[in-house]
């Protein structure tokens, strides 16, 4: 039973049988002003679909874009992931994506759920799935148990991070059956 199935007390849910997955792997680049240590803790809360391995910090390896995501920074390479951190650079936004290559801002108030959270989403974008679309999901919608999902049509909103757990599984599994 995944954290995931335990919060939502989704376990008995009739799974397919496991097979073995094709993980993706993700080189991670954690800016030195972030900690660490919190990075570490929230990519454990990632699915296992991904397999993540740092990588020393090297600004070499990293592009900052322009505009309204003016010192946002995303890496040079695709299955990469950068933790920066966005307060010292003024960024707006707390994640983006750019084909396979994910960038993800920390602010200092983030909890390693909050973080785990926003990688997750991003990294659901490079595989061409709409991490932005849980309240307009009607698949999302039917995978939810009836009970539950009377609760999600009354209380949810768009950026409620309980509900983001069960829509983020939801597009794993989605993931995981192609």
């Amino acid at each position: 039973m995944s954290l995931w199935d335990w919060l939502f007390g989704w376990g008995w849910r009739r799974r397919q049988a496991p097979r073995e997955l094709d993980r993706r792997e993700i080189t991670v680049y954690i800016d030195p002003a972030v900690d660490e240590n919190l990075i570490r803790s929230a990519l454990r809360l990632v699915p296992s679909y991904w397999k993540f391995s740092l990588a020393e910090w090297d600004e070499s390896q990293l592009t900052s874009l322009g505009g309204e995501w003016e010192g946002f920074l995303l890496p040079a390479q695709d299955n990469t992931v950068v933790v920066f951190d966005g307060k010292s650079r003024g960024v707006r936004y707390g994640g983006g994506t750019v084909g396979r290559r994910v960038g993800v801002a920390v602010f200092g108030w983030e909890s390693e759920l909050i973080l785990a959270l926003r990688i997750w989403h991003e990294l659901l974008h490079t595989e061409k799935l709409d991490a932005d679309g849980m309240m307009s999901s009607m698949g999302f919608r039917d995978w939810l148990p009836e009970e539950v999902r009377a609760a999600f049509e009354e209380k949810a909103g768009e950026h409620d991070w309980f509900w983001q757990i069960g829509y983020y599984t939801y597009l794993t599994e989605t993931l995981v059956r192609r």
